[in-house]
Order: structure tokens, then C-alpha cells, then sequence
């Protein structure tokens, strides 16, 4: 009988550890989001508009770019979802001052600790030449704050509900980028909200170049080549 019962056992326990949770396919669900794709927009560009006015001697931004990247998980897309970055870079000659690779992330690193935000990563490069500040606010949206031979904030939703193009509304850059330019661009496939650009865009002392820094992992995203360093908004979290 003690046999028997011993087996009964071990055979329920061989049950549970296959199957897994009772959600069935749960663990290969995106997370929940707080905004659709069109909705994430607005606060992601409010935050980048709040931190470049809360930076001292604040030289202006070069780029801004919407980006869309997959969310993905075992190598299959869920069409269903997005990840959208939005990417605001400095020049050159901005990207190389201490003010900028040095005093910039010790401000934010102080504001983003009063604001409450999750600071999830805070350290230099392996070389030390170059350096990482990520925190990620309650809502979901990750800041990444990348010091490398160009600096560049990145603003990140995670994975959201994709919205169709015609519900994105266009908005203005932040930080000096003449909305409409050259130095403005929006990489929404279907998006026709871009307005005609401004017919002189050299209102600021910029050089006119731009190499985007690697991007970041995000959560149900393809895996990154062997440049992308960046870790996931959502690291820990699914």
C-alpha cells in the first residue's frame, strides 16, 4: 500500500512539473500595457520634454526619430504588438562635453530618484569610455540615458497594443529638432501625419550628421545583433 501510494505521488508530482501553470499559455503572453501604441505618444514625449528642460545649459537635441520595432517571442512577431522608441540624439561636438556625458547623467540620476522612477541600470561600459542610465517610471515606460560616442535619450514604451497609423497623431519635437526636417523623422510604416517641412530648418548651431546608437532590448523583441547592448524595459519584470 506505502508503494502504491508513493507511486500515485510521484506521478501527480510529474504532472505539475510538465504543465506548468494552470494559465495554460500565459507565460507566452506580452504583458499588460497601460497605453495602445497611439496613446503612448503623448507621455513619452512629455518626459523627454520635461528632462530637456531640466537640464542645465541645455545645448539643444540634433535628431528625433518614432521608431517601431517587433515585439517577438521564440522567433515568432505578434503582429498584434509594438514596440515603440522614440530617440533623441545629440551632435557631435554636444556628445563629446563633460556636461553632457558627465553632469547630464548625474542630474538625471537625481531626478529620476525624486521622481521615484526604477533605476535598473546604472554603470559604465567595460572600456569605461562610455555609460548606461536606465530607470523605468509606473507605467511601464523605460528611460535610457546612453553615453557613447554619441549620447542619445532613449524613451521606450515595451510592448503595447499596435494602433492602426491613422489614429497616431503627430507631435512636435522637443529640445530645438524643427518639426517636419530633416533632422525629424518618423518611421511608422502607413503614418501620413508628418508635417511639410519648415523651408529654412538651420535655426541651430548643429552639424549636420547622424548615426543612431544601438537600440535596447525590449521585452517579446527579437533577439538584438552583437552591437545592441541595451537591456529590456521590462527586465525582471515578466
Amino acid at each position: 500500500m506505502q508503494r502504491r501510494l508513493t507511486s500515485i505521488l510521484i506521478f501527480a508530482s510529474m504532472i505539475v512539473t510538465t504543465t506548468g501553470c494552470t494559465g495554460g499559455n500565459m507565460d507566452r503572453e506580452p504583458p499588460e500595457t497601460v497605453y495602445t501604441e497611439a496613446e503612448a505618444f503623448a507621455p513619452m514625449e512629455a518626459e523627454a520634454a520635461e528632462i530637456a528642460a531640466s537640464l542645465p545649459d541645455f545645448p539643444g537635441f540634433y535628431t528625433r526619430s518614432w521608431n517601431e520595432m517587433p515585439c517577438s517571442h521564440d522567433g515568432i512577431d505578434d503582429e498584434d504588438y509594438v514596440n515603440i522608441e522614440i530617440r533623441y540624439g545629440f551632435d557631435d561636438a554636444d556628445s563629446a562635453t563633460s556636461n553632457v556625458r558627465d553632469t547630464y547623467v548625474s542630474k538625471l540620476r537625481e531626478r529620476w530618484t525624486d521622481l521615484g522612477y526604477d533605476i535598473h541600470r546604472d554603470e559604465p561600459s567595460p572600456t569605461g569610455k562610455n555609460y548606461s542610465l536606465e530607470a523605468r517610471r509606473d507605467d511601464g515606460i523605460n528611460l535610457w540615458y546612453s553615453v557613447a560616442t554619441k549620447v542619445t535619450l532613449y524613451v521606450q514604451s515595451g510592448c503595447v497594443t499596435r494602433s492602426d497609423p491613422s489614429e497616431i497623431a503627430y507631435i512636435a519635437p522637443t529640445g530645438g529638432v524643427d518639426a517636419g526636417s530633416q533632422r525629424d523623422n518618423i518611421r511608422i510604416d502607413g503614418f501620413e501625419g508628418m508635417p511639410e517641412a519648415p523651408s529654412e530648418t538651420a535655426t541651430a548651431p548643429f552639424q549636420e550628421s547622424e548615426s543612431p546608437s544601438p537600440t535596447g532590448m525590449v521585452p517579446w523583441a527579437r533577439e538584438p545583433d552583437p552591437s545592441e547592448t541595451g537591456p529590456s524595459p521590462y527586465e525582471g519584470l515578466l
